[in-house]
């Protein structure tokens, strides 16, 4: 069956969060620390300079969630709204991204920039599958991937920077 898919997928690391033997929290209520947040908007407002997304998902996780925010801030379209699904969790897999995009079908232009904030190892797995690939490649904390999709299964891969990269950008 064919999906119906977007222009671009933007594929986004959370920024550093909160250690998990630092926090007294379950581990997706884990926030972003004041340093993650802030090397997370030097990035974004890099990223947003050339990619403008029209759709935010990402996980319901605190730090991913508070990367989005930091993500809309940065495109400075307060009408974005965040979508959350429990597929983009550490945990995701490939068959459950692929249900979910197939719900969203319905909604998605082909014009569409869509960014998605998610987690490892699931972020690097469904890019690799939108790859068409099988060996996933991890992304660093706030780290993006850009892939412009051709198949559910296959597409051209236009960017892969380390958040490091993104921050030498002027």
């Amino acid at each position: 069956m064919t999906i119906h898919l977007p222009k671009m997928f933007l594929f986004i690391r959370h920024a550093i969060a909160v250690p998990a033997t630092d926090a007294n929290l379950d581990d997706a209520q884990r926030p972003l620390t004041p340093d993650g947040s802030r090397r997370a908007r030097q990035v974004l407002r890099r990223v947003v300079r050339l990619y403008q997304p029209s759709r935010v998902l990402c996980s319901p996780a605190v730090r991913t969630v508070e990367t989005a925010r930091l993500l809309i801030q940065c495109i400075g379209k307060d009408h974005l709204s965040i979508e959350t699904t429990d597929t983009l969790l550490p945990d995701g897999t490939v068959d459950g991204w692929r249900g979910f995009l197939r719900s969203m079908e319905p909604e998605l232009q082909s014009d569409d920039i869509v960014a998605i904030v998610g987690h490892e190892p699931s972020i690097s797995t469904l890019l690799a599958s939108h790859l068409g690939i099988t060996k996933a490649f991890p992304l660093k904390k706030a780290g993006v991937a850009v892939v412009r999709p051709e198949a559910v299964d296959g597409g051209e891969l236009v960017a892969f920077i380390p958040p490091k990269v993104w921050m030498a950008i002027n």
